[in-house]
């Protein structure tokens, strides 16, 4: 059986989805099946990385910047969803995911450089029952969020359209 794993480039030019191997300065490494990774034609990506599961969703919108250092490491997920809006700008930026969490970067976010946005605490915590007590949540950033030096985003976060966060 096929892994089906897919990176599919949206062209604007002509509104049609083509299928390629690979994506200059995006190494991708699919560990489990039917990933799809879906990018704009017009994105120019400089040493980013994703790792995706199996049934992952990763989208990145157009944008008029290159997008630099973005790892996206979703590699024990399944289900995960990670959505990146229009003009994203990125100097490093690490998204890490468990489980079925994901993370939503709205438009127009700019983001520094050492960002870690954590959607899981990245292992379980049990209770005396055996019962994970430590579950993943997603983050959803909104659209015109300026993300600084060095900050860190937790599980479970929301953050609202126009926020600076600094470190």
């Amino acid at each position: 059986m096929e892994d089906s794993n897919k990176i599919q480039i949206f062209d604007k030019t002509n509104s049609n989805f083509n299928l390629v191997n690979y994506v200059n300065g995006l190494n991708i490494n699919f560990v489990g099946k039917n990933n799809k990774i879906v990018l704009k034609s017009d994105s120019v990506f400089e040493n980013c990385n994703i790792a995706c599961g199996s049934n992952c969703l990763i989208e990145i919108g157009s944008t008029r910047f290159k997008i630099i250092r973005l790892d996206i490491f979703a590699q024990e997920c399944e289900n995960c969803i990670v959505k990146i809006g229009d003009d994203f700008s990125c100097w490093g930026c690490e998204l890490k995911c468990l489980g079925n969490c994901g993370v939503t970067i709205g438009n127009d976010c700019q983001f520094s450089y050492d960002i870690v946005v954590w959607a899981t605490d990245g292992h379980a915590i049990f209770d005396s029952n055996k019962n994970c007590i430590n579950h993943d949540e997603s983050v959803d950033i909104s659209d015109h969020v300026w993300v600084g030096h060095r900050v860190e985003i937790l599980k479970g976060s929301h953050i609202p359209s126009g926020c600076v966060i600094g470190a």
